[in-house]
């Protein structure tokens, strides 16, 4: 069939992360202790986007660079990277997060954040 799916002109079209599954380096919360104890695979470096966000938005998702050309990503946060002992803040992450959400915007990328998917410091 040649026909060719259409979507209203209003549709968003996007994408969505997991903090843990894509950050990276995220030891301090119920999952990382399960890996440990059960002696299972870490996530470690995960896609590493703790690192690597500026430039996979740059070079995966934005439409001039033949990207994904997407409306909206929705991304959670990392309680354990924000709070890392109870009742103290990392401010740095917290900077780190706006600066994505920053970026989004720049780009008309619409931010929809998830603030507990599944981990817990």
């Amino acid at each position: 069939d040649d026909a060719m799916l259409t979507f209203p002109p209003n549709f968003t079209f996007g994408a969505s992360t997991s903090a843990y599954q894509v950050e990276g380096y995220n030891f301090n919360n119920q999952w990382s202790k399960f890996e440990n104890e059960t002696g299972i695979e870490r996530c470690g470096a995960a896609a590493d986007m703790w690192n690597t966000f500026e430039s996979d938005i740059h070079n995966l998702i934005l439409a001039e660079n033949g990207g994904l050309h997407l409306d909206a990503l929705r991304l959670s946060v990392e309680w354990s990277r924000i709070e890392p002992q109870q009742g103290v803040f990392d401010e740095a992450a917290l900077d780190k997060y706006a600066s994505w959400i920053a970026l989004l915007h720049e780009n008309e990328i619409e931010p929809i954040l998830t603030l507990h998917h599944f981990t817990n410091p």
